[in-house]
């Protein structure tokens, strides 16, 4: 069984498809206002009983965040995948019998 087969979401292949880049800062900019008002209502107060979850999202947006800072976009760095390497393998079967 091959482990390298990586499976594409439907972000995934947006983000390695043309406009990737604006895709990624525009949610980066989305992200980004999400911690600042996450922040915000923390450093305000929020209830003892709720603080873990406020908490938690704030997490998460910045994990969130820092994932698609690291993503690779646009049409020079498609993400490898399985869709990548049948297209290949279709591609050099084609080429066998004179497709």
């Amino acid at each position: 069984m091959n482990t390298s087969v990586l499976a594409l979401t439907e972000l995934e292949v947006r983000l390695a498809s043309p406009g990737g880049s604006a895709l990624r800062d525009t949610l980066l900019s989305q992200l980004g206002e999400l911690e600042t008002r996450l922040r915000v209502r923390l450093h305000d107060g929020v209830g003892r009983d709720t603080y873990p979850v406020w908490r938690d999202a704030l997490a998460a947006a910045t994990a969130a965040r820092q994932v698609l800072l690291q993503r690779p976009t646009g049409p020079d760095n498609p993400p490898a995948s399985v869709l990548t390497r049948l297209s290949n393998e279709q591609c050099a079967e084609g080429d066998k019998h004179g497709h």
